[in-house]
Formats: structure tokens, C-alpha cells, sequence
């Protein structure tokens, strides 16, 4: 299961925002609404079979509340947004998904220098 256009533009305007209470403002529509397909996309990742790439603060706030996910956060000085990968130990894909932030970082670096 991969998240959506419109879950990821909530992930942005949470990212953008700072609070799910601006980020629902912005995309018009509720909060509780706007929290539960964050939360949908948190736990395809929790699943084990996927990755999700989330705004760094709730990512970092994910990974401490259940220990068996890992966080890579993603920043770059020139960026506008940190976001941070998250995916379980657990998962057979480790290694593709550190790839994943392996990559993520090279083009950053290639685009904002």
C-alpha cells in the first residue's frame, strides 16, 4: 500500500505549518480528519512492508513512541522542509530503504548546491 497525493499534501502542509490544527486550516479539512490519514501513513510503515516518508518532528515522535521503528532524518541547510524516512527494523527491505535515504540525500545535495 502506497499513501496517497492527498495524504502526502497533508504531510507537506503539516511540514509547512508547524500543527495539524494550521496544516487542516490550510487543506481544508478537519483535524481529526487530517490526523487520522497521517496516522494511516504511519502505520503503513509500522506494517513493516513499507516505508513513509513523513515531516521530520513527526517522524522523530513516531520512532520514540514504538522502538522497533527507525527514523533517517533528512535535512539539508538550503531546504525549506527536514523530513525524515521511517520504516520498522524489522522489514526485509532494510537495506533498499537505506538506499532510499542514501539517495534522497545525494539528490538534495545536488540540487540545493
Amino acid at each position: 500500500m502506497k499513501p496517497t497525493l492527498r495524504q502526502m499534501e497533508y504531510l507537506v502542509a503539516i511540514a509547512d505549518t508547524g500543527t495539524f490544527g494550521a496544516a487542516a486550516k490550510k487543506t481544508f479539512v478537519s483535524q481529526p480528519s487530517l490526523s487520522a490519514q497521517v496516522d494511516a501513513v504511519r502505520q503503513m510503515a509500522a506494517m513493516g512492508g513499507s516505508i513513509a516518508i513523513l515531516p521530520s518532528l513527526y517522524a522523530i515522535s513516531e520512532a520514540k513512541l514504538d522502538p522497533q521503528l527507525f527514523m533517517r532524518p533528512i535535512n539539508h541547510p538550503l531546504a525549506q522542509r527536514d523530513i525524515g524516512l521511517i520504516w520498522r527494523h524489522s522489514s526485509p527491505l532494510i537495506k533498499k530503504f537505506e538506499n532510499v535515504g542514501r539517495v534522497i540525500v545525494e539528490v538534495a545535495n545536488s540540487i540545493m548546491t
